[in-house]
């Protein structure tokens, strides 16, 4: 992420945190840049999404054809490992990979057959940790779209609110005047 996409988010954080300071207008163009960020966040996890199953897509392949051919050493234990780790969870990731700033790109030639079992494999956890990085962004900006969206609603909701008697009581000596000026 670069320097000014930072301290523009480290804004948004702090004026979050300030949020009755904030006018309607500007609570309304805060949400607007967010959505386009989680519109931004979306495109990037789906691209993600097809990397990652290109990739396991050829991975599931190698492995079967190790498995059906005859000669194959079951013994190696690279490919037991990385049998193991390919049908993991891909959600298993460290939190501090999940709060890391930058977004990675991560490179997937486009013909992935003339790259090895190992490679793959590292290439699809990249992939797995980066996406998981990606969704967790998009989650905490739609979090911080919603409550952005609810503190607007939650202000014209008490804008539109009924009145207290005694300004009703107002209102209707208003009215009354009013009405009694002009001679009814």
């Amino acid at each position: 992420m670069s320097d000014d996409k930072r301290d523009k988010r480290a804004a948004i954080d702090e004026l979050i945190l300030n949020i009755s300071s904030l006018g309607n207008d500007e609570i309304s163009s805060l949400i607007s840049d967010l959505e386009e960020e989680e519109r931004r966040l979306s495109s990037r996890r789906k691209e993600l999404h097809a990397q990652i199953d290109a990739v396991k897509k050829r991975l599931t392949t190698l492995l079967s054809e190790r498995l059906r051919d005859e000669q194959s050493d079951f013994a190696d234990a690279a490919l037991l490992k990385a049998a193991e780790t390919l049908v993991a969870s891909s959600r298993t990731v460290p939190l501090e990979v999940l709060a890391e700033e930058e977004e990675r790109t991560i490179s997937v030639p486009d013909d992935l057959s003339s790259l090895d079992f190992a490679r793959l494999n590292d290439i699809y956890h990249a992939l797995q940790r980066e996406e998981a990085k990606v969704s967790y962004k998009r989650r905490v900006t739609q979090g911080t779209i919603d409550i952005l969206k609810n503190e607007l609603l939650a202000r014209l909701e008490s804008v539109a609110a009924p009145k207290e008697a005694s300004d009703d009581r107002e209102l209707v000596e208003r009215i009354a005047k009013i009405l009694s000026s002009r001679g009814f």
